[in-house]
């Protein structure tokens, strides 16, 4: 099975100061993996560079996921993250986004992140 991350999921547990490697191990005990589009840490890096709440948030997340490498698995594409999710999700798979118009296009459950800080699936 596997756990697609989009970039807003990623970005809002660093500022929220989630442990979300740790969380979704607990959430899902089942055998998983981590999945990344190469465009997500793209999109990271981008937005480190912005001197904003989020900018600072994408700098801690680029280095959890540095620090966890051998945790996700990091697919090279072209696509933008929405679309390579969409196009390689499966049945049987997760989706951990914060993108309300990405999470309806998508029937597989999905992982998001609550007011009260915790991870849920739906």
């Amino acid at each position: 099975m596997k756990i697609f991350l989009d970039t807003n999921f990623i970005v809002y547990a660093a500022e929220k100061k989630i442990d979300f490697i740790e969380e979704l191990d607990n959430l899902i005990s089942n055998h998983h993996n981590l999945v990344l589009a190469s465009s997500v840490l793209e999109e990271l890096e981008k937005l480190a560079k912005k001197k904003s709440k989020s900018g600072i948030s994408a700098e801690i997340a680029k280095k959890i996921i540095k620090n966890n490498k051998n945790k996700f698995k990091i697919i090279k594409t072209s696509l933008i993250p929405d679309n390579f999710i969409i196009k390689e999700i499966k049945p049987g798979d997760f989706i951990a986004s914060m993108d309300r118009r990405l999470l309806e296009k998508i029937r597989n459950k999905k992982i998001s992140i609550s007011k009260n800080k915790k991870l849920r699936i739906s």
